[in-house]
């Protein structure tokens, strides 16, 4: 597999493989020479041949899959290895996502400084499987008339973040991703996971069934928009504080705290874009005395079946679903997503929805009555319309917006947790951290 032999076996094959060099990564040392040969006259298809140079780790479908299902949904993935060079068969269920793939995946490393990927457009028309296996599968196989991809991958090690394919052309690598530490026996691909073959599965799963990745979930997108967050003052936190705080990054979908993982929650955001923010911007904020640490599931699409309900300390429920709050949500549509400003933590809040007959005094107040810290320093500013000079309507009027000045980051967190959305006199007065400065 680590194509070990002497000297370049230019043997034509029939197919596929007909013009690729089938020696090892060694025996070819310029790279980009190979990566940039390839047959031009190969028409676009919807099945892609991958070859992987310096195969240093096995290859085999459940690696495939967690390489290509980022991109597109897949039907069927066969590995082989043929003169010392492992290759890939994978076919795509739109023309569309194989090119995209193509583009994207060629010259990527699987793991870091190995398992280089040359990807091309197969010649051939469909790909058949002759049995589901470590090194082929067919995820359209049907049971009683229902896929039933969701479990074929219980356990993808998707720590893709955003950078991978991004910028640059040439060969760029999958950081962060170390998929043969988790990597587990291929038996449970058999029938849908199997806890005793290492795999999650239901059974063993104290806290939550959730969705594995993939195309089943029918939303066009297969990565994460899921979040991990560990180190929540426990007693402290809910779900609705929580939301709170993540509620600047992107619509929020579902939220629920693990039972036997106290402190730690996981927040399901309307998009993967909204998951991705949580993360950069939140990540090491503190609150109430403890440094959060954010990551995108690596196993979850999204939450797909309800978690394990309890209560928490504070008497609310463990698990919130906030699809349905438009007037919570501040990512509705594009416009209302124009208007929320993206930034870390800061000592300045920023404040509207309130009456404008509310005094500076009043907003201060507010804070001690839910028992968060307190501003050093309140005060009303112009609305946009006020600053341009166009004329307000009654409505807009009536609508405060102001700043609150605190003495640190992590008091303005906390205080933004514990008073965002309250209601005052029946108005929700909302919350969001503000770039000004002292």
């Amino acid at each position: 597999m680590n194509g070990q032999g002497s000297g370049p076996p230019h043997k034509k094959s029939r197919g596929d493989f007909h013009n690729n060099y089938h020696g090892g990564y060694d025996d070819y040392p310029n790279l980009r020479e190979f990566l940039e040969r390839k047959d031009e006259k190969l028409p676009p298809n919807h099945i892609l041949l991958i070859t992987v140079l310096n195969a240093k780790f096995p290859i085999n479908v459940e690696v495939m899959y967690k390489v290509c299902s980022i991109v597109g949904t897949i039907k069927r993935i066969v590995c082989f290895e043929r003169n010392t060079v492992v290759q890939a068969m994978v076919e795509f269920e739109t023309l569309e996502s194989a090119s995209k793939a193509r583009t994207s995946l060629h010259g990527c490393d699987i793991y870091n400084n190995c398992c280089t990927m040359k990807v091309e457009f197969s010649k051939m028309e469909s790909l058949k499987v002759r049995e589901n296996g470590p090194m082929s599968w067919d995820f359209t196989l049907s049971e009683g008339g229902e896929v039933t991809r969701r479990t074929i991958l219980n356990d993808p090690e998707m720590a893709m973040g955003g950078d991978m394919m991004g910028g640059g052309g040439g060969r760029q690598d999958f950081r962060g991703q170390d998929f043969m530490a988790g990597m587990r026996s291929m038996d449970m691909m058999g029938h849908g996971g199997h806890p005793g073959h290492g795999g999650p599965g239901p059974g063993n799963h104290n806290d939550m069934m959730m969705g594995g990745p993939g195309p089943a979930h029918g939303r066009g997108d297969d990565r994460s928009c899921v979040v991990v967050v560990h180190n929540l003052a426990t007693g402290e936190m809910n779900c609705d504080r929580l939301f709170n705080l993540v509620c600047q990054y992107g619509n929020v979908s579902k939220i629920f705290f693990m039972k036997t993982k106290p402190g730690c929650a996981m927040i399901e955001m309307g998009d993967h874009e909204g998951a991705q923010r949580i993360v950069s911007n939140l990540q090491s904020a503190l609150l109430f005395g403890n440094k959060l640490q954010m990551d995108l599931s690596k196993k979850h699409i999204r939450i797909t079946n309800a978690p394990l309900e309890f209560k928490l300390d504070d008497g609310t429920n463990s698990v919130k679903d906030y699809v349905s709050d438009w007037r919570l949500n501040r990512f509705n549509t594009k416009e209302m997503a124009r208007k929320n400003r993206i930034l870390a933590p800061t000592k300045v809040i920023h404040f509207y929805g309130v009456s404008r007959e509310m005094s500076e005094d009043d907003i201060e107040k507010l804070f001690e009555e839910y028992c968060a810290p307190p501003p050093h320093k309140v005060k009303f500013v112009e609305s946009k319309k006020e600053r341009d000079g166009a004329k307000n309507d009654e409505r807009e009027e009536r609508s405060g917006v102001g700043l609150a000045y605190f003495n640190s980051v992590e008091e303005a967190t906390e205080a933004l947790v514990l008073v965002n959305h309250r209601d005052i006199s029946g108005k929700m007065i909302k919350l969001c951290f503000s770039p000004a400065t002292y």
